[in-house]
């Protein structure tokens, strides 16, 4: 029992449809009928053009810049202060958190000597992560140098673009 035959005439397709299977298999149980249907190749063409038109095209709409994500950086530590207790070599600094933001300490120091470079890049080292609800820290100092702070804000993982005042003294 055959379930279909094909022949080709001069560029026309004929296709016999059983009750199962047609032709290419692209269609099951869809036509049936006992002679032969003629397709052109031009229709062909235009059907599976138009088929992969509509899978290309399933995505389009209006399009528009893309929007970076939306964060909000808190504001950095304002008016940091210091205070010297030179007769115990202690410095502590104060400031006015923002928010509910964690403050990171940052500290240079450059020695009190004529050799010294005026004018050079600092190396700031972080000191301190500081949850909000500490405004104050205290550090030991250490003789004969020049000392540079300075915070910054951050919270989870957005940190704060700008740093605070730094703030500077000797201690000799």
């Amino acid at each position: 029992m055959k379930l279909f035959s094909t022949c080709c005439d001069y560029g026309t397709f004929t296709i016999r449809c059983s009750r199962r299977i047609c032709h290419a298999g692209f269609i099951r149980r869809v036509l049936w009928h006992p002679r032969s249907i003629t397709v052109e190749p031009a229709i062909i063409f235009f059907c599976i053009l138009s088929i992969i038109s509509l899978f290309s095209l399933g995505g389009c709409g209006k399009k528009g810049d893309p929007l970076p994500p939306i964060i909000t950086l808190p504001e950095p530590p304002a008016q940091l202060t210091y205070s010297l207790d030179s007769d115990n070599a202690t410095v502590m600094l104060r400031w006015t958190a923002s928010s509910s933001a964690t403050m990171e300490l940052f500290r240079a120091r450059v020695r009190l000597s004529a050799d010294a470079c005026k004018g050079c890049p600092l190396q700031f080292e972080k000191i301190a992560s500081l949850p909000s609800s500490i405004s104050e820290y205290t550090e030991s100092l250490e003789r004969g140098f020049i000392y540079f702070y300075r915070g910054k804000s951050y919270s989870g993982s957005n940190r704060s673009e700008s740093l605070s005042e730094t703030v500077e003294f000797e201690f000799k």
